[in-house]
C-alpha cells in the first residue's frame, strides 16, 4: 500500500532578498536555505507563500546534487504565488539532505521609490520570514529627444528558459516628429534570429513625460511605409510623413538558437535610426538594447549511508553417526563426582596424618580410632577360632 505524501515540518532555515535597495526596473533575487529530516520520503513537500510585491516569477525549476541527481522539483503557481518543493526518491537513499533554492523576479510597478517594503514569506502556513527592501529612484528619461531600443520576454514567467520560439521581443522607437522620413536598420543579434512574420509597425502618441499613450495604424495617421526588408539576420524599415508629436515604433519577435532552463542568458541588439526633418536636417541615433533571462535553480547535498553486512555462519563438519553441533554451541563434559567430606571429630593437638605427612588434631584422632577398631576386630576373630578349636 503506497505511503501518502506528507508535509515536511520546519524545512526552511533562512530566506533573504537581494539587492536590499533595488530600482523598480531591477530584478530581485530570493534565496532559500533548507534541510529536510531523515524521515522524509519521495513525494513529501513543503510550500512557501510568496510576497505579493513579486511579479514575473518563474514557473518552476529543479534542484540537483553535485553529481546531477534530481533531489527536488520546485513549482510556482497562483496569485498570490505559492512555491511548492516536491522531493524525489533521493531522500529515500540519503540522510542529512540540505540545500538551497533561488529565483529572480521583478517588482510590482505600483511600488513607490523611496519607500521601504516588508516582503513576507510564509512556510507551510506557519513559519514567517520578513526581509525588507527600500526602492531607490531609477533613471528617468523624460522627453523623446533621442531614439530608443528595448527588449522584453513574450512570456515573463518563462524568460526563454524552456520555450524558445518567438520568446524574445525587440522594439525600436524614433524621436517625436514631424519627419519627412525615418529609416530603421537592425542587423540582428548574436545567437538569435528574427521572426519576420511577427513584425508590427505602429504610430504612437506620448504623454508629458514621454511615456507611450495611444497607438495608431500608420495609414490612419497619414504615414506611408515602404515594404519592409526582413530576414532572420536583420531588417530595414523606411516610413514617410511622420506627424508632429508622434513617433514610429517597430516591434519584432526573435528566437534564440539555444536556451538554458537555469536562465542567466543575456541578449543584446544594436540598431540605427535616421530621422530626416522637413528642412532636410538629419538626426541619426545608434540605439542598443539588452535583456537577461531571470535565473532560477538550486542545489542539494546528502550522505548515502554505508550498508552494514552480517558475516555468514562458519561451516559445520558432520561426522557419520553424529548429530552436527552448531558452531556457537559449547558442550561441557560431565564433572567428576565430588569426594565425600569426612566427618569432623576432636583431634589431639599436633597429631600427624600418615598419608600426607601434615599435622591435624582431628585427623590424628580419627586415625587412632580406626586403629582401635581394627585391633578389637582382630581380637574378636582370634577368640572365635579358639572356641571352635575347643569344640572340635
Amino acid at each position: 500500500m503506497p505511503v501518502e505524501a506528507a508535509t515536511i515540518p520546519n524545512p526552511v532555515i533562512n530566506i533573504t532578498v537581494t539587492p536590499a535597495d533595488p530600482r523598480l526596473a531591477d530584478a530581485v533575487r530570493t534565496d532559500v536555505s533548507w534541510c529536510v529530516p531523515d524521515a522524509a520520503t519521495a513525494g513529501d513537500t513543503f510550500t512557501i507563500a510568496l510576497p505579493e510585491q513579486l511579479v514575473q516569477l518563474p514557473r518552476g525549476f529543479p534542484l540537483h546534487d553535485p553529481d546531477g541527481l534530481l533531489v527536488a522539483n520546485a513549482s510556482i503557481v497562483g496569485t498570490p504565488a505559492v512555491a511548492t518543493f516536491t522531493f524525489t526518491d533521493f531522500v529515500d537513499t540519503h540522510v542529512n539532505v540540505c540545500g538551497t533554492a533561488f529565483f529572480e523576479s521583478r517588482l510590482d510597478s505600483s511600488l513607490v521609490p523611496g519607500q521601504t517594503y516588508t516582503l513576507t514569506y510564509i512556510v507551510d502556513g506557519v513559519n514567517t520570514f520578513t526581509p525588507t527592501i527600500t526602492i531607490r529612484p531609477g533613471e528617468t528619461t523624460i522627453g523623446r529627444d533621442t531614439a530608443r531600443k528595448g527588449a522584453f520576454f513574450d512570456d515573463p514567467n518563462d524568460d526563454c528558459r524552456t520555450v524558445a520560439t518567438a520568446c524574445l521581443g525587440w522594439y525600436i522607437e524614433t524621436q517625436l516628429g514631424p519627419f519627412q522620413s525615418v529609416t530603421i536598420t537592425d542587423d540582428g543579434l548574436v545567437g538569435a534570429t528574427f521572426e519576420c512574420d511577427r513584425l508590427t509597425i505602429r504610430i504612437w502618441s506620448v504623454d508629458a513625460n514621454g511615456n507611450l499613450e495611444t497607438s495608431f495604424s500608420p495609414a490612419s495617421a497619414g504615414v506611408t511605409v515602404d515594404p519592409p526588408t526582413c530576414g532572420p539576420d536583420g531588417l530595414a524599415i523606411v516610413a514617410h510623413n511622420i506627424p508632429a508629436n508622434r513617433l514610429l515604433r517597430v516591434l519584432i519577435r526573435a528566437t534564440p538558437q539555444a536556451i538554458d532552463s537555469a536562465g542567466g542568458v543575456e541578449f543584446q541588439n544594436v540598431a540605427s535610426v535616421t530621422q530626416v526633418r522637413q528642412d532636410q536636417t538629419i538626426d541619426e541615433d545608434s540605439v542598443a538594447g539588452q535583456r537577461r533571462s531571470a535565473r532560477a535553480g538550486g542545489d542539494a547535498n546528502g550522505v548515502q549511508p554505508t550498508p552494514t553486512t552480517t558475516a555468514p555462519p562458519a561451516p559445520t563438519t558432520t561426522v557419520a553417526g553424529q548429530i552436527p553441533t552448531p558452531p556457537s554451541t559449547s558442550i561441557v563434559g560431565a564433572l567428576p563426582p565430588v569426594p565425600p567430606v569426612p566427618p569432623t571429630f576432636p583431634v589431639p593437638p599436633n597429631a600427624q596424618l600418615p598419608a600426607t605427612g601434615s599435622t591435624s588434631n582431628s585427623s590424628l584422632f580419627f586415625a587412632g580410632i580406626c586403629m582401635l577398631i581394627a585391633g578389637a576386630s582382630l581380637l574378636a576373630a582370634t577368640r572365635r577360632r579358639d572356641r571352635h578349636a575347643d569344640v572340635a
